[in-house]
């Protein structure tokens, strides 16, 4: 577990990202705290020290005053927006990667702004990406901008030169007229969702992490291959890992493209695939939905959140008693509830939770009301 006996003591945290050996979190208030580390600046607390407990980021600088509301950690470097949809980050800067105009050697122990001189001027930011080292930024109304390096063409501008301050991705091909919801980045690759459900991606693709079916970097966006397995589906969530991609159907599918080393595309082989394939769920995603996706450029890994399918309840009368059995998922924590009908209104009440067994199986006994009564389970949380 967290240290929390630190600056983190009373604090609520609700979001947290990891870049190479470093981790940043977010609480509700807005204020940032980061631990790991810190040969770069990486942490944001002013040195180059590690920490093997959380420390705060400085707010005595640029961010005194400001509330964070997203975050990104890349490679060796953090960004933060904050709630006037500013971008400061800190860290490496060897390429410019915060979009301050750092160079070689340049390294950032405390918060920067982004440059704001150029396509920023006037533009408010909602949220960030950052890969290994280059940025992405994605403004309220859609549009996506980049910076750092461009090597494998990963600031989807038309050319592989790097960009000391922020430039717009290039809209002229396929993201004419769409509005970009969702950035998410790799090592050196990108992928953005628009508002219809589309995927778009940029950047490096010797592994096929580009899911257009080649492995020829793109240094433009180009789009993601949906005449497979994503034939007739809407995307609703993507994230990025260092050489694959994973993404969420709005009907609850898992899909994934890129290096498959180790089995991180989850369809049970180790075959590397520049098409989308879908997510086993033969094991332990079985009876199990996809709620969030975990990313990270740096990761070689997919993460993904999700809750177990409500389980089969089955009433048995005995006498005056109810023998209530419950098949679910095994050793799972499940939440009994119980209703008395009264006229056309039912509120349901908390009976008690029971734990499945190896086989997923439960059961409790309960005394039978002369009212009609009714029975529901869901997991516990």
């Amino acid at each position: 577990m967290v240290d929390s006996s630190g600056v983190l003591a009373g604090r609520v945290l609700e979001r947290v990202t990891v870049g190479r050996d470093f981790t940043v979190a977010l609480d509700t208030a807005g204020l940032v705290y980061s631990w790991g580390v810190n040969g770069s600046g990486q942490l944001g607390d002013g040195t180059a020290k590690p920490a093997r407990s959380p420390v705060a980021v400085k707010t005595d600088g640029i961010l005194a005053g400001q509330k964070v509301v997203a975050m990104a950690a890349g490679g060796y470097h953090c960004l933060v927006v904050t709630s006037e949809g500013q971008v400061a980050g800190w860290g490496d800067d060897t390429v410019s990667q915060l979009g301050d105009g750092g160079g070689f050697g340049s390294r950032r122990y405390s918060p920067v702004w982004t440059s704001t001189n150029g396509v920023l001027a006037g533009v408010r930011i909602k949220s960030v990406a950052a890969g290994e080292y280059h940025s992405l930024a994605l403004s309220s109304s859609g549009r996506v901008y980049s910076w750092g390096r461009n090597l494998s063409g990963q600031l989807g501008i038309g050319n592989v030169l790097n960009q000391n301050y922020p430039v717009a991705v290039n809209v002229t091909g396929v993201l004419s007229n769409k509005v970009i919801v969702s950035i998410s980045s790799g090592l050196s690759h990108n992928v953005a969702l628009s508002s219809d459900g589309e995927l778009f991606a940029w950047g490096d693709n010797q592994y096929g992490q580009l899911g257009d079916g080649t492995k020829v970097a793109r240094t433009s966006p180009v789009a993601v291959r949906t005449d497979g397995v994503l034939k007739g589906s809407k995307v609703v969530s993507v994230a990025s890992f260092a050489a694959h991609t994973l993404v969420l159907t709005s009907d609850g599918v898992l899909v994934a493209w890129g290096i498959n080393s180790g089995g991180r595309l989850g369809d049970g082989t180790a075959i590397n695939s520049p098409l989308p394939v879908v997510v086993s769920t033969n094991g332990w995603l079985s009876g199990r939905t996809a709620t969030m996706l975990g990313g990270g450029a740096t990761g070689n890994h997919s993460l993904v959140s999700v809750i177990p399918a409500p389980p089969l309840l089955s009433v048995i009368q005995k006498a005056a008693a109810a023998r209530i059995e419950l098949n679910g998922l095994s050793n799972t924590l499940y939440r009994i509830e119980s209703s008395r009908l009264a006229g056309k209104m039912s509120t349901w009440s908390l009976l008690t939770n029971v734990l499945t067994d190896a086989l997923g199986r439960s059961y409790i006994t309960q005394p039978l009301h002369l009212e009609s009564e009714f029975w529901r389970g869901e997991a516990a949380p």
